[in-house]
């Protein structure tokens, strides 16, 4: 009987594969098409956090993407974004529109961009409304000087899409503000995207120093430098520091079950992607890391279910062929191990 099981899973691999791992192959390329857009909306005047505003990304060509609310802490999420060029517009009733260009995302998590917005005229000049309110309690403490180099490397960087003109930025910001560990995030994250794990890792790691371990993003930039150079164990740690950092943040559980699955822990992944998915439902990325940590396990109805819900989030486009290809692979598999497990 097992080796009937072994021949019969044999079979079933060669017939939905055609050869070792394809599946995986595509897979994983397919995630690597889809990126996120994390960042926040303030207050250009007072630095205050924005809820309630609307962030949109509109393909070039025309055509909304994605979108999201801030939260009261003025943060938003944009998962499951393809590689290309798009328009970044946010809306609120309160505030000017803004609209920008970011160019080129190119798969990769990009995150800390920040967005200021403007209050409209009010209709007298002498309103109570027009009274400043009090600043950010960590905007008070940075040095304009610092801030406009970090604002300039910001747009640069996830804007423009010029990381090694960014840098220079950067850099400028922590000399004028030596504790500045939200700039050395995105000299990580601008380390990154040239391809130089090495200093990326360095800057993720003094972000985490200087911010006494508690800045999120830090973790969560580190996780996934150390994911990307296989080395999974530490990328462990630092998504389980993201977790106790702050449980809510898909990331942390996504990035832990992205280093426990290049640790061949395929069963403890599970349920941290179970968690991701279920915090970043409209993140189809993370319905692909199911797909893929299910096909490890043998779990191909599960598979089917992930297949299913990301061609629900991507129901369209050469990806989405892709996946519908491999769906009704999966499909034929299951239904050929049913009479041969029945025997």
């Amino acid at each position: 009987m097992r080796h009937s099981r072994i021949v019969l899973l044999f079979l079933v691999g060669l017939f939905l594969f055609g050869r070792p791992l394809a599946a995986q192959d595509e897979l994983d390329s397919v995630a690597e098409e889809l990126g996120s857009l994390r960042g926040v909306v303030r207050d250009a005047a007072t630095g205050r956090d924005i809820g309630d505003a609307r962030v949109g990304l509109r393909a070039t060509a025309g055509g909304q993407i994605a979108f999201d609310m801030t939260g009261s802490n003025g943060q938003f999420t944009l998962d499951g974004v393809p590689r290309g060029a798009y328009t970044l517009t946010v809306e609120h009733p309160d505030y000017l529109p803004l609209s920008q260009q970011v160019i080129n995302l190119d798969g990769r998590p990009t995150f800390g961009l920040q967005l200021a917005l403007r209050r409209k005229p009010a209709a007298s000049d002498a309103s109570p409304e027009e009274a400043p309110e009090a600043p950010a309690a960590r905007s008070s403490g940075i040095p304009p000087a610092a801030q406009d180099a970090m604002n300039r490397g910001m747009e640069l960087l996830h804007v423009k899409s010029d990381a090694r003109g960014s840098l220079g930025q950067f850099e400028r910001a922590v000399r004028e503000y030596p504790d500045f560990y939200e700039a050395y995030t995105q000299i990580g994250l601008a380390r990154t995207s040239l391809g130089n794990s090495s200093d990326a890792e360095k800057a993720f790691r003094k972000a985490i120093e200087l911010s006494e371990e508690k800045f999120g993003d830090a973790y969560a930039g580190l996780a996934v430098v150390l994911s990307d150079e296989k080395h999974f164990p530490d990328a462990e740690a630092a998504a389980r520091k993201l977790i106790e950092l702050n449980p809510d943040d898909w990331r942390g559980p996504g990035e832990l079950a992205r280093a426990l699955h290049g640790q061949q822990r395929y069963q403890e992944a599970e349920a941290p992607a179970d968690l991701a998915a279920k915090l970043a439902p409209a993140n189809p990325t993370l319905q692909l890391l199911r797909s893929s940590i299910h096909l490890q396990l043998n779990k191909l109805p599960a598979m089917l279910e992930d297949l299913d819900a990301y061609l629900k989030l991507v129901p369209t486009g050469p990806d989405a062929n892709r996946m519908r290809d491999l769906r009704a692979k999966v499909q034929q598999a299951i239904a050929a191990a049913r009479p041969a497990q029945s025997r």
